[in-house]
C-alpha cells in the first residue's frame, strides 16, 4: 500500500515563485483508476493545484503550464491533503504529453491482480490526424486484471488493430478513416467486450483521440468494481463513452408443465424478465454481443439464481435479433417427458418483403415427436415438414392473406386439428412472427394439461395469439372436402365436414387399387406401396360423391 503524506504547501508556493527560468509544458490528464479510494483526485504541479476533482473516466483538456526544471506532480485525494502519488519526469520532449492515472492503492484490499497506482506518460502530437479525413486513435490500457490486450475492428473487417498491450501501456498511433467501427477487446484469445465507436458522430474527422480501457474484466473478483469499458478521450477533455454492442432477444414461454406457470430470466445475477407467463412473449431485450452470456431461467418465486431450472450461456451477434423459446418439462411423472430447455434462433422483426408476412415455426407440442403443417386453401403445400420437437424451421414468407392450415402428427400421418391462419385479421402485413405448436396432444395423462394448439408471437411483449380451430366454408358457402397434398409422396390426407365414408382410388385405366371406409371427418392413407402416376380418388358418403385426380410422385 502507498502511504499517504501531507504536502508542505507553503514550501511549494515559495519554490514555485522563485522559478525564474520557467518553461512551458502541455499536459492532458486522464483518470483511469477503478479504485474507489481515488474516485476523485487533485493534481498539483510543484506548489500549484492544476487539476481539481478529476473523477474516474474523465479527463482534463490539453493545457499549457509553466514548469521549471524536471516535472514534479503530486496526486492527492480530493481534499488536497493526503498525497497518493508523487511523479517526477524530465520531459525531454517539447510536444504534448498525456498522463493517465491507473492502478490501485491498497494491495491488501482483495483485488484479483494488483498493479500499483501510477501515472503513465505518452508524448505525442494531439493537434490533428496525420492524414486529412482520418481519425488517429491511441489506446491506453488501464485495466489491472487484463493481460496482453488485443483490439480488433470487426464491423468494417479491418482486423487486428493492436496486440499484446499490457497494463499502463499506450499503443502506437492507429490511423483510421473516419467511420463507424466496432471494436472487439480480447485477452488470451477470449473476447471480453465489443463496443460501438462512431467516430463520425463524435466529430473526430481530422482529429486525434485516445481510447481509455478501464475498469475490471471480472468485477465480481475485484470488489464489484466497475466493469471493463472503453471511452474516447478528446484533446479538449471531452469523454465519449463507447456503448456496448448488443444483440436482441425475445423470450417465449412455451413449456407446457403445469408447475411452470411463470418464469424469470436472469442475465448474470440481474433479473431481466419477471413473471413471464405460459404462452406469453417478452419484448426484445438488448444484451451484450460478441461474448458468452450466462443466462439462468428460474421459477417466478425465485429470489435469485441460486437454484436455476436452466443455467446456460448464449452468444449473440451485434445488431442481430433472436427468439429464444422455452419448452419442455420439470415434472418427472409427466409422459412423454421432454427436458426443460431453451432454444435460440436468429429472428426478424419485419418481413423481408413489406407486402408479405414472414413466419418462423417452432415445434413444442408435447406428445408430438414430429409434426408437419399443410396449407390447404390457397397454396396447397407444406409450410412445415417433419419438424421434430424442439426444432425451428427457416422463415417462410407468406402472401398477405388468410389461410387454412392442418397440423399433422407425423408419427401416424393423422391430422391433429385444422386452423384458420388469418393474417389480415391481425394486420400482420410486413411483420415477422413466430408460430409455435403448444400444449399436449393427450390431456388425459395428468390434470391441468393445456390442450394442443397453434399460437403466434409478434415482435412485442404480450400473450401469444391462439389460432382458432377451423369452422369454414368455401366461397360459394358450401362446406369443403379436402384431399391433400397433391402431388403426394408418402401420405394422403382426407378431410370432410361430415363423415368421409367410402374411399376408392383407381388407376388411369379405371382399375381399383385401394378401397376403405372411414366414419370420421379426418383420415390419412399410406401411399408407400403406390407407384408414381396419376390416380382418381373417390369419396362416397350415401348419395354424396366427390372425385379428384391425384398425382403420386
Amino acid at each position: 500500500m502507498i502511504q499517504a503524506f501531507r504536502i508542505p504547501l507553503l514550501f511549494f508556493t515559495l519554490a514555485y515563485a522563485c522559478g525564474a527560468h520557467a518553461q512551458n509544458v502541455s499536459l492532458q490528464f486522464i483518470h483511469g483508476s477503478a479504485d474507489p479510494a481515488v474516485e476523485k483526485v487533485d493534481i498539483w504541479m510543484d506548489s500549484v493545484q492544476i487539476i481539481d476533482d478529476l473523477s474516474f473516466r474523465s479527463a482534463s483538456g490539453l493545457s499549457t503550464f509553466p514548469s521549471s526544471g524536471p516535472l514534479q506532480l503530486y496526486v492527492t485525494d480530493s481534499s488536497g491533503i493526503d498525497t497518493l502519488l508523487v511523479y517526477t519526469d524530465s520531459l525531454l520532449g517539447t510536444g504534448n504529453h498525456v498522463l493517465t492515472l491507473c492502478g490501485l492503492v491498497d494491495s491488501l484490499a482483495g483485488y484479483s491482480h494488483f498493479e500499483e497506482l501510477q501515472l503513465t506518460r505518452l508524448e505525442t502530437d494531439l493537434t490533428s490526424a496525420q492524414s486529412t479525413g482520418n481519425t488517429d486513435l491511441i489506446f491506453v490500457q488501464g485495466a489491472t486484471d487484463l493481460e496482453n490486450t488485443t483490439v480488433s475492428e470487426i464491423r468494417e473487417e479491418l482486423g487486428e488493430l493492436l496486440n499484446g498491450l499490457s497494463f499502463g501501456q499506450y499503443s502506437s498511433r492507429i490511423e483510421l478513416y473516419t467511420s463507424r467501427f466496432r471494436f472487439s477487446t480480447s485477452a488470451s484469445g477470449k473476447v471480453i467486450s465489443q463496443v460501438e465507436a462512431d467516430l463520425i458522430g463524435a466529430g473526430l474527422e481530422d482529429s486525434v483521440a485516445l481510447v481509455l480501457i478501464s475498469g475490471f474484466r471480472s468485477p465480481e473478483n475485484n470488489l464489484d468494481g466497475p466493469a471493463l469499458n472503453l471511452q474516447l478521450v478528446q484533446r479538449n477533455g471531452s469523454i465519449v463513452p463507447l456503448p456496448v454492442s448488443t444483440g436482441h432477444v425475445q423470450f417465449i414461454h412455451n413449456a407446457s408443465d403445469p408447475n411452470l406457470s411463470a418464469l424469470d430470466v436472469f442475465f448474470k445475477d440481474e433479473r431481466v424478465l419477471n413473471d413471464l407467463s405460459f404462452r406469453a412473449a417478452s419484448g426484445y431485450l438488448s444484451l451484450p454481443s460478441g461474448v458468452s452470456l450466462p443466462i439462468a431461467i428460474t421459477r417466478d418465486s425465485a429470489t435469485g439464481i441460486q437454484d436455476p431450472l436452466i443455467s446456460d450461456s448464449i452468444f449473440l451477434d451485434a445488431e442481430q435479433s433472436y427468439v429464444c423459446v422455452l419448452t419442455g418439462l420439470i415434472t418427472p411423472n409427466l409422459n412423454p417427458f421432454e427436458p426443460f430447455e431453451m432454444h435460440l434462433k436468429p429472428s426478424r422483426r419485419e418481413a423481408l418483403n413489406p407486402g408479405q408476412t414472414d413466419v418462423l415455426f417452432h415445434q413444442g407440442g408435447q406428445g408430438l415427436p414430429s409434426a408437419s403443417i399443410y396449407e390447404s386453401s390457397i397454396l396447397n403445400t407444406y409450410l412445415v415438414k417433419n419438424l421434430p420437437f424442439g426444432a425451428f424451421t427457416v422463415y417462410r414468407s407468406l402472401p398477405y392473406s388468410d389461410f387454412v392450415i392442418d397440423l399433422i402428427d407425423e408419427t401416424d400421418g393423422s391430422i391433429s386439428s385444422t386452423y384458420d391462419l388469418n393474417l389480415t385479421q391481425f394486420n400482420l402485413q410486413g411483420e415477422a412472427i413466430t408460430m409455435v405448436s403448444s400444449g399436449w396432444k393427450d390431456t388425459n395423462s395428468a390434470e391441468e394439461l393445456a390442450p394442443l394448439g397453434l399460437w403466434m408471437a409478434r415482435s412485442f411483449s404480450g400473450k401469444l395469439i391462439e389460432l382458432p380451430l377451423r369452422v369454414g366454408v368455401d366461397e360459394t358457402g358450401k362446406e369443403q372436402v379436402k384431399i391433400f397434398p397433391n402431388p403426394a409422396t408418402t401420405t394422403l390426407h382426407l378431410r370432410s365436414p361430415k363423415s368421409i365414408g367410402d374411399v376408392a382410388i383407381r388407376g388411369v385405366s379405371g382399375q381399383l387399387v385401394y378401397e376403405a371406409s372411414f366414419r370420421s371427418t379426418f383420415a390419412h392413407i399410406d401411399l408407400s406401396a403406390f407407384s408414381s402416376g396419376i390416380y382418381l380418388v373417390e369419396l362416397r358418403d350415401g348419395s354424396s360423391l366427390h372425385r379428384q385426380h391425384l398425382v403420386i410422385q
